[in-house]
């Protein structure tokens, strides 16, 4: 009888039982070495190569744990940088997700030996360092560019937070360039003078007072009333004769009452059964009107665009009912999401 303490095997080669202490391992042992002592040393060999290629891989990340790129070197910094453009500014990631463990794992198998940047590294060291370094490129942009376009958008975010941007148009040679100046939070009302003042601070940041050929806004009242007295440089002179012009008739004495039945009569000599009819007007006029009114500012074209199908939509009493449908649903479904 095979005693309860003790364990025993068949030998795979020569079938022999053999018996040993329960967790011992020295009869088996022995057997091979006296029994078929040829495969025990192969046996032996192939362990030993074994332990040694198990050892090569934990030093191995030993040594990949406890050695880390430099700050200064040339393939972590060219990491750091992607991750900022690429990820947090192009996807839009928020820099939050620096901090967390995919992230980490993820940036372990990219490359071990990349020194991994906390949140408040990023905020207040890389990210600030870039900024700058975008508006010394933006600045000799500015400055070696001959004319300039502004667009100028206010919106409000879901939480009802407002913001004004301000973009910069200009031609490289033949290449559109088109950058962000300014990205600022509003407070208070968007009144005219704040939105001018919000202008005029990047107008002076970037030095392009005398190279601002268009502004572009909406048709917000605001922008109205902020802009649409701004001339284009070297146009003042137009508008000056015309307020000239102003004053000279306006001390001339002239009597409307006694010319204004001239008019009339020369609209009754009219047949009253004729259609009023589009006149063309003259190729000078129209000349005459383009070169003395060159205003700076221009309404957005898009914008315009918007309101002229909402004025439609008003009055297409027949698509009211359908279109408040579709926008109930749409809503509905975005809420819902």
């Amino acid at each position: 009888a095979k005693k309860t303490n003790s364990w025993h095997g068949k030998c795979s080669i020569c079938s022999q039982d053999v018996t040993d202490k329960y967790g011992a391992t020295s009869n088996f042992v022995r057997h091979m070495k006296r029994k078929h002592n040829i495969v025990y040393e192969e046996w032996l060999v192939k362990k030993n190569v074994n332990t040694d290629k198990k050892q090569r891989t934990l030093d191995d990340m030993i040594k990949e744990k406890t050695s880390k790129y430099l700050s200064t070197d040339l393939r972590q910094a060219k990491l750091t940088e992607s991750i900022v453009k690429d990820l947090i500014i192009e996807c839009g990631l928020p820099i939050s997700f620096v901090d967390q463990d995919g992230f980490k794992s993820f940036m372990a198998a990219v490359d071990p030996m990349y020194s991994l940047l906390s949140r408040r590294q990023m905020t207040r060291d890389k990210l600030p360092k870039l900024h700058d370094r975008m508006i010394m490129k933006l600045k000799a942009l500015c400055n070696n560019a001959e004319y300039v376009s502004v667009a100028l958008h206010v919106w409000t975010d879901r939480r009802l937070r407002s913001y004004i941007g301000i973009t910069l148009h200009t031609f490289v040679g033949d290449v559109l360039k088109s950058d962000l100046s300014s990205f600022a939070p509003l407070k208070g009302h968007h009144t005219a003078d704040v939105l001018l003042t919000e202008f005029e601070k990047v107008i002076n940041y970037y030095h392009i007072e005398k190279k601002l050929v268009r502004l572009i806004t909406d048709n917000a009242s605001n922008n109205l009333t902020a802009f649409n007295h701004i001339l284009l440089p070297g146009f003042e002179s137009y508008f000056e004769n015309d307020e000239y012009d102003n004053e000279e008739y306006d001390n001339e004495e002239y009597d409307l009452t006694e010319h204004e039945n001239d008019d009339c009569e020369a609209i009754s000599d009219d047949n009253s059964d004729d259609k009023f009819q589009l006149v063309p007007l003259d190729e000078e006029i129209i000349q005459c009107v383009s070169e003395n009114l060159e205003l700076l500012r221009l309404l957005c074209f898009a914008h315009t665009l918007q309101l002229v199908v909402n004025d439609g939509i008003k009055y297409a009493a027949n698509a009211t009912a359908a279109l408040t449908k579709v926008a109930k649903t749409a809503k509905f479904s975005h809420s819902t999401l």
